[in-house]
């Protein structure tokens, strides 16, 4: 599971709560339906076997242009929209480059990321590019000096959760006041 993933199943949430729109998915035989997986309480509801000319409108991300067949990426009959996060989908050398030149609506997360993209002269269909981040704090956050602190050290591994472990064990033998989380929290809490 990464972040790509993570950033669909954002998306996903997103349509399914507009008006007009029913976002439908298909998962591979090896997907993991462990804890990790924010998916997991939708499995029932996915479709059992991918087929894209049943969509009105295709959403990809990373890699996903390879389960689609060589006719269908240079010819498919519906809207693509492509997810793009990063400056890789701009150098040649990755296997993300190849598809730039075929047909989709194109979301940057970064204006460097669309600078990259425009840059390579490959881009077939419309750039867009959208903020990719948390909201300034509305208000300025108490400031503890250090010695006010409850902890030394914070270990977020939410994505990473047996590393977090890792690291947590072996910094509960040092005298650094350790905290460690593994599941999202809310953001005052967090800040």
């Amino acid at each position: 599971f990464t972040g790509g993933h993570l950033k669909v199943w954002h998306y996903f949430n997103h349509v399914q709560h507009a008006t007009g729109y029913r976002p439908l998915i298909a998962f591979s035989a090896d997907t993991l339906w462990d804890s990790t997986n924010p998916w997991r309480p939708m499995r029932d509801e996915a479709l059992p076997a991918w087929n894209p000319e049943q969509a009105d409108i295709l959403f990809l991300a990373g890699m996903d242009w390879t389960i689609l067949s060589e006719t269908q990426r240079c010819s498919f009959p519906k809207p693509v929209i492509n997810l793009i996060q990063h400056v890789r989908h701009a150098d040649p050398d990755q296997p993300l480059y190849q598809y730039l030149t075929h047909r989709a609506i194109r979301i940057c997360v970064s204006e460097p990321v669309a600078e990259a993209l425009q840059a390579t002269r490959r881009v077939n269909g419309p750039l867009f590019t959208i903020p990719n981040s948390i909201e300034p704090v509305e208000q300025s956050l108490p400031v503890r000096l250090r010695e006010a602190r409850d902890l030394d050290v914070l270990i977020v591994g939410i994505k990473q959760p047996a590393l977090a472990a890792t690291l947590d064990s072996a910094l509960k033998t040092t005298n650094l006041r350790v905290r460690t989380l593994t599941e999202p929290v809310p953001r005052p809490a967090f800040l």
